[in-house]
């Protein structure tokens, strides 16, 4: 089945993902609905986007107002939005009745053009449908009226598609020189070069790219491109392995005998795809959706201020116990600023990963979604060990005694159920509904203790309490977030950095809010530095691989 284009406005998305579980019905009436307005829109206008919501759903919001349109995107989106709606219902084409049906093949035999141009007329307003033919699987498939109503609303663009004339052999002489030249002096890979010429000499993308192929493989000893084939899997994970390690993507382009832009372009694929695999799924509150909740809810100062910089949760039994009063958290309002935060930065997170393509994701994109996790992963940590005295008492009651009077197993099975049980209350927090955090919290615990949790064991010996008062407790990452192994440097960063240059530290500590603010996108840091966001990405790199150089340094001479 055909992929259909992605949307330009993130509202027609929004929209689709609400409909998701509509009934049959009703996704059926608003296709129909779409399809008409798409009729109507001039590319001229604009829209606003409470109309557009109306026309196709039939509902008015309370509120007016919202986004703008402009008439030339809508078109597109329009159509992309039906064929999302029609591949969804995988109607049988007799349901489209007394409408006309054409596969693809006919439908660019008609406007006289090829299958690459009539895809992208797909973007550009032109209707197609995901319907069953003869009981088999739903395919695409155009109508007749659709397709006239395109021809009519763009002439000179189908005429003009229909009389494009083929490469003749000068021109593809340049065009195979400039390739050269672009893999030679700017390391471009075969689709990049075809992209650049494609603009150059006004042909299409895919055109110039089989011209490319079809040379290299007619003429090996003159190949340009001379391993055009895609990464294998383990290439692949390798890359990213590097990329996570700030490795010189010019060594890893080396080692598997590729183009930089192509190991590039592969680790960020990886990395969209690393986060389509977390599981990021905040809780969706209220105000989430409504204009400007974001810019507001990330602004409150225990969101942004106070953050804790060092992120083990567990650490020393003495030390835990002893910073349990002072880490408390007070104040009602600070739990439902930063609950509220934690929950919005993981719901949006999961926005932006959602959107992400398959294929060439944005670099921007992925940056914004890891860094929001960075940032939610800070959050967690400091309610957390807010909720570090409560959970202690809770424990000990519990038990009947000390924690320090305990066994050590009794202490690292309570401690792991305890921190276990925090996180999901967390996970599950409204303060809108639920009042305080900690009254939560501990209800949990306790009914978590009462049914599966550890009882009070006999008193340990003097000498078994001495040595527990060294007893280190797991931080167990996992518990907290799946991503603090990948997204965060290693323990002893911030010591390590002082050997480092003051931009290498200022960087660095922007990123990962070494100062107890929020991480920041490379475009943050860019903007307050003044500087472009390629040069901050690529100084981050290379400060990460100097901090990564030094830990091994510590390291060693620690084994010494």
């Amino acid at each position: 089945m055909a992929r259909p284009p992605r949307f330009t406005i993130s509202a027609l998305a929004d929209l689709l993902r609400e409909l998701r579980y509509a009934p049959p019905e009703t996704l059926h009436r608003q296709m129909t609905t779409a399809e008409a307005l798409l009729g109507e829109i001039d590319p001229e206008r604009n829209y606003p986007e409470d109309y557009i919501r109306y026309r196709i759903t039939g509902y008015r919001g309370e509120s007016a107002g919202g986004s703008l349109f402009v008439g030339s995107a809508l078109i597109g989106d329009l159509a992309i939005f039906v064929e999302r709606l029609s591949a969804s219902l995988a109607l049988p084409v007799a349901e489209f009745a007394p409408r006309q049906p054409l596969l693809p093949e006919e439908v660019a035999r008609r406007l006289g053009v090829s299958a690459i141009t009539l895809h992208r007329y797909r973007r550009q307003g032109l209707v197609a449908h995901q319907a069953v033919l003869g009981g088999g699987r739903p395919r695409l498939v155009y109508f007749t009226d659709a397709v006239e109503r395109f021809a009519a609303r763009a002439p000179r663009r189908v005429e003009a598609a229909g009389r494009f004339s083929r490469i003749d052999p000068a021109t593809r002489e340049r065009m195979i020189r400039r390739a050269r030249r672009y893999a030679a002096s700017l390391d471009l890979s075969l689709n990049e070069a075809a992209r650049r010429l494609a603009k150059r000499f006004g042909r299409s993308h895919e055109g110039i790219r089989r011209l490319l192929q079809q040379h290299d493989r007619r003429r090996p000893a003159e190949a340009i491109f001379h391993d055009a084939r895609p990464l294998s899997e383990r290439q692949r994970r390798l890359a990213l392995r590097a990329h996570d390690r700030a490795l010189p993507a010019s060594e890893v382009a080396q080692r598997l005998g590729k183009t930089v832009s192509s190991v590039y372009r592969t680790t960020l694929e990886q990395r969209a795809q690393r986060l389509r695999a977390w599981n990021v799924n905040g809780r969706e509150l209220p105000t989430f959706r409504l204009e400007g909740a974001g810019e507001v809810i990330l602004a409150a100062d225990s969101a942004v201020r106070g953050l804790p910089v060092v992120l083990d949760v567990g650490g020393e039994l003495t030390a835990w116990i002893g910073d349990a009063a002072a880490l408390e958290i007070r104040r009602e309002v600070e739990e439902a600023q930063l609950a509220a935060a934690l929950h919005y930065l993981l719901w949006s997170t999961r926005r932006i990963i959602d959107d992400l393509p398959r294929h060439q994701p944005r670099a921007a994109e992925i940056d914004e979604a890891e860094t929001r996790l960075r940032w939610a992963t800070r959050l967690k940590v400091r309610l957390l060990t807010g909720l570090r005295a409560a959970a202690l008492s809770t424990i000990e009651i519990h038990l009947g005694r000390k924690l320090l009077q305990c066994a050590a197993g009794e202490i690292d099975a309570a401690y792991r159920l305890a921190l276990g049980s925090l996180s999901r209350s967390i996970d599950a927090f409204d303060a809108s509904r639920q009042g305080r955090l900690r009254a939560v919290a501990v209800h949990a615990l306790r009914t978590e203790l009462a049914r599966g949790g550890s009882r009070s064991g006999p008193p340990s010996t003097a000498r078994a309490r001495h040595d527990q008062r060294s007893l280190v407790l797991p931080d167990l990452p996992a518990l907290v977030f799946a991503w603090r192994s990948v997204l965060e440097p290693r323990a002893g960063a911030i010591a390590a950095a002082e050997a480092l240059s003051e931009e290498d530290r200022r960087i660095l500590a922007a990123r990962f809010g070494w100062t107890g603010g929020a991480p920041q996108t490379h475009a943050a840091i860019a903007a307050a530095l003044g500087r472009p966001v390629h040069r901050i990405a690529a100084a981050e790199h290379r400060a990460r691989r100097r901090l990564a150089q030094q830990l091994r340094r510590e390291s060693q001479d620690g084994a010494r």
